[in-house]
């Protein structure tokens, strides 16, 4: 199996209290499990601009209760910006994917490989 392409890996989580299972199913699979309305796929280069500036919304969001507003700008302003973005979409061992309802990112998640790519 090849990081990204035919195949990807998912978990599932049984009503158990045993660990999750990985299982292994193809991604159109996994797009039509998506929320109707919202298209899950890859990040592209050209919306790095776009996922900077969702992340400088959304960021602040998840935040502890009380966190310092300048910490959170340093990490945005640091972390979050498009420059940052465009390596990991280019970084051959991530997976940006974003979600979009209506043309307009509203989510987005990273998927890292923990060895390098062969």
């Amino acid at each position: 199996m090849t990081f990204g392409q035919a195949e990807d890996l998912v978990y599932e989580f049984p009503n158990t209290t045993s660990p999750p299972r990985a299982a292994v199913r193809p991604t159109e699979e996994i797009l039509r499990m998506a929320e109707p309305g919202i298209c899950v796929r890859c990040a592209m280069s050209d919306e790095a601009e776009a996922l900077s500036a969702f992340a400088a919304a959304a960021f602040p969001l998840g935040g502890p209760p009380g966190a310092d507003p300048l910490d959170l700008a340093h990490y945005i302003a640091t972390e979050l910006t498009a420059e940052c973005f465009r390596t990991l979409i280019e970084n051959p061992n991530a997976r940006l994917f974003v979600a979009e309802m209506a043309e307009h990112i509203c989510g987005c998640v990273l998927a890292l490989r923990s060895s390098p790519h062969p």
